[in-house]
C-alpha cells in the first residue's frame, strides 16, 4: 500500500465556471482495458460516479486499449502525478475539495486541466507526513504560477523561527515525544508562511 498524501483543492473565479468544473469532476471515472491476465477479474460490475474524477478532464481516448499495469499505471503518474485517481474525496462547496491522492500530489492533473477552465485559479495544499514533505502548488490557464514543496526539517526551522523565548525553552525542555507533538501544534506556522508566499 502507498504513503497517502492529503489534498486540499479550492479554486477563485467565477461561480459558473466553478460550477461547471464540479459538475464536469462528479463522474463516472474512465477505466482502462481489462487486463487479461488469468487471476484478474474481468467482470465488471456497475460503476457509479465519484465526487472528483481526475480522468473527466485529463485522458486519453487510446487509453481503453491498454490495460493499467502495461500502460496505466505510468500514465497516470506521468499526466496526473499519481499512479492512482482521487480517493475519500470530499466535495465541501463552493470549488473547495479535499481528498487522497497515493504517495504524491496530482500536481501535473492540476497544470493539464486548469488550461480547461483558464477563468479559474486553482490552489492546491498538500502534506505527505510519511515522507515528510507539504507545499502548495497554484495553477491558471494551464501554467504553474507558484510551486514550492518543503520537507519537515524545513518546517520545523520555519517554526523555530516564529517561537517566543518561553516556547524557545519549552522546546529545548522537551523529550522527543514532546517536541514532535509541540511541532504538529505550531505547523500552522509553516503553513502561513507557505500561503503567504504564494498569495493564498
Amino acid at each position: 500500500m502507498p504513503n497517502w498524501c492529503s489534498n486540499n483543492l479550492h479554486m477563485e473565479g467565477d461561480a459558473e465556471e466553478i460550477k461547471r468544473f464540479e459538475d464536469t469532476h462528479n463522474s463516472i471515472p474512465r477505466d482502462w482495458k481489462p487486463s487479461s491476465h488469468p487471476l484478474a477479474h474481468l467482470e465488471e460490475g456497475e460503476r457509479e460516479a465519484v465526487t472528483l474524477d481526475f480522468s473527466a478532464s485529463v485522458w486519453d481516448e487510446d487509453n481503453s486499449n491498454h490495460e493499467y499495469s502495461s500502460h496505466g499505471y505510468n500514465w497516470q503518474s506521468k499526466h496526473w502525478g499519481t499512479k492512482w485517481n482521487a480517493c475519500e474525496a470530499d466535495h465541501h462547496g463552493d470549488g473547495l475539495y479535499s481528498f487522497e491522492t497515493a504517495w504524491a500530489p496530482p500536481e501535473a492533473w492540476l497544470v493539464s486541466m486548469s488550461a480547461k477552465f483558464p477563468e479559474l485559479k486553482f490552489v492546491l495544499s498538500y502534506s505527505e507526513e510519511g515522507m515528510g514533505f507539504m507545499g502548495i502548488t497554484v495553477a491558471i490557464g494551464g501554467d504553474k504560477i507558484f510551486d514550492k514543496c518543503i520537507d519537515l526539517d524545513e518546517a520545523r526551522e520555519i517554526i523555530k523561527a516564529d517561537l517566543s523565548p518561553e516556547q524557545e525553552k519549552k522546546l529545548k525542555d522537551s523529550d522527543d515525544d514532546e517536541r514532535w507533538d509541540f511541532y504538529d501544534e505550531h505547523m500552522y506556522i509553516a503553513w502561513n508562511e507557505l500561503e503567504g508566499e504564494a498569495g493564498v
